[in-house]
């Protein structure tokens, strides 16, 4: 008719040898951690006649979850990734956008320069920012991905303003 059927794997002997030996389903999935529910269990062997089915079935199911669970990994692996290249692209883009600003107008931008909130409150920013013709990076942005404003301009190579030295005073 066909070939000999090759060996069973290791998990279906284990099976079919503790079944033998007494041993419920529903503790056989849980002492070979099979990953497989009680209720996933239970409809594995009502679907299943002899103890070998059982095995068999019980062995496919558990190739083919870990494939899925080995699938997901592969994706949050991968998204992880994505997200990492991101993030560092997003820092590049914004040392980029401060090298930029400092060559526009001699010195390293303010957070304030970069703060919609307050740009919007002090005209002179504004001015300053639309000037330019150019989105710059939002303040909370560049601080979030730095750790600091001037953690960020240290990253673009340039020395910060000292703390309170904003240059002239900007009113509104």
């Amino acid at each position: 008719m066909g070939e000999p059927s090759a060996s069973p794997p290791p998990r279906v002997t284990a099976i079919i040898t503790l079944r033998r030996a007494g041993m419920p389903y529903s503790d056989i999935a849980d002492v070979l951690d099979l990953g497989i529910s009680r209720q996933r269990v239970a409809q594995i062997w009502q679907a299943n006649a002899s103890d070998e089915d059982f095995a068999v079935a019980a062995d496919a199911v558990f190739v083919r979850d870990r494939d899925i669970s080995e699938g997901r990994a592969r994706r949050l692996r991968e998204s992880r990734a994505r997200r990492e290249l991101r993030s560092w692209m997003a820092r590049e883009r914004i040392i980029e956008a401060i090298h930029e600003w400092h060559e526009l107008f001699g010195e390293p931008p303010g957070a304030r320069d970069w703060n919609s909130a307050q740009r919007g409150c002090l005209p002179a920013l504004d001015t300053r920012y639309a000037s330019t013709g150019r989105k710059w990076p939002e303040a909370s942005n560049v601080q979030r991905r730095f750790g600091s404003w001037n953690a960020a301009i240290a990253a673009a190579g340039l020395t910060p303003r000292p703390r309170g030295k904003h240059g002239p005073r900007v009113r509104g």
